[in-house]
């Protein structure tokens, strides 16, 4: 077994994303069941590059206790237009700042009001297509902009070291700094896509970050998936299509013999009954300050909200967005805009006065 777990990280092996049940071994005892996830797919860098949309499904395998290993070097669930997802490395572009400016100014500020997270949801909704314009504008294509800017760094080297001039050390300096700032920016682009929360940027990391982002989206892509009748559905619309579809009846299901708890059987079931400090904690506004303090808490490089934004823009931009941000958390805690079940939650803590 050591001789193994040499061989696998001495050739880099990493598990491949795999469909199937959570375990694909059982000794299949009446008493002291056992099940594993024992068998795998291993592949290295190369294998990443050369398939990256290969995956891995796992079958009941019948009379053995071990389940059939299915492997595909293509999926067909692949391409389509990718959802907006906000890349942080664009708050340190020059041009950042003055792109949601211009956008910001242009619309009517908010203020707390039960329309208030609607109108700055499509304020932010109609931001991104300019975001997009930027990114692909500045972003597009890092990688091979990066190399290119170093290949071009090492030619205005060899030029110094054979021939120095005050000309080619400020030629050499000039595309130091443009390979520099690009490696920074692609450096913490790959950060945001690899989710290494554990390593600091600034050590070049580019590479292993790469290789972190691959391996994170091959395992995490839904390549395939049984319909209600046992059919395979592998294409992205027909993928999609079941997802709407399971969600929609999942959310929207209530059984038949479903009553509903009224306010007063909450509050015997629960004995928790919050203090007079606490009952004003649930009725006193919610300050600037608060949202203030509590946005900057938020951990950097976590993934998105629905619409895409991260925590990250909203921090960058506060002095532009942070009026419409507090208006539109105030809102949800106004007298009266409170949701139905968080009013009857409330209630059931809050004890009756004798």
């Amino acid at each position: 077994m050591r001789d193994f777990q040499e061989i696998v990280r001495l050739c880099s092996f990493i598990d491949l994303g795999y469909h199937g049940p959570r375990f694909t071994w059982c000794n299949k005892r009446e008493e002291g069941l056992v099940c594993k996830k024992l068998d795998r797919f291993l592949v290295n860098d190369s294998w990443c590059s050369a398939y990256p949309h290969s995956y891995s499904v796992f079958e009941t395998g019948g009379c053995s206790d071990h389940a059939r290993g299915r492997l595909l070097l293509e999926a067909a669930a692949i391409g389509g237009r990718k959802p907006f997802k906000f890349v942080n490395v664009l708050t340190k572009l020059s041009q950042f700042m003055p792109v949601v400016e211009n956008h910001w100014d242009n619309i009517d500020p908010l203020y707390v009001s039960t329309s208030a997270v609607y109108r700055f949801s499509k304020k932010l909704k109609t931001l991104k297509p300019r975001l997009r314009e930027l990114g692909k504008e500045k972003m597009g294509d890092l990688p091979r902009r990066t190399r290119e800017a170093h290949a071009l760094l090492c030619e205005k080297q060899s030029n110094t070291l054979a021939s120095p001039s005050q000309q080619t050390i400020a030629e050499e300096l000039s595309a130091f700094t443009d390979w520099q700032t690009l490696s920074e920016l692609e450096e913490v682009f790959l950060k945001q896509k690899s989710k290494l929360h554990w390593m600091n940027v600034g050590d070049r990391n580019n590479a292993y970050f790469h290789k972190a982002a691959q391996v994170h989206k091959m395992q995490n892509s839904i390549r395939e998936i049984r319909g209600p009748n046992n059919e395979m559905l592998q294409t992205s619309e027909e993928i999609k299509g079941k997802a709407e579809r399971f969600f929609s009846e999942f959310l929207n299901r209530q059984p038949q013999d479903f009553e509903g708890m009224s306010v007063d059987d909450l509050r015997n079931l629960m004995s928790f009954r919050c203090s007079e400090n606490e009952q004003h904690m649930l009725t006193k506004e919610v300050t600037q300050e608060e949202i203030h303090k509590v946005l900057f808490a938020m951990p950097n490089n976590k993934s998105p909200g629905p619409d895409g934004f991260t925590s990250e823009f909203f921090k960058a931009t506060w002095a532009i967005t942070g009026s419409d941000f507090t208006a539109a958390i105030q809102s949800f805690f106004v007298k009266g805009f409170l949701p139905k079940g968080l009013n009857a939650t409330i209630l059931a803590l809050i004890p009756k006065k004798e």
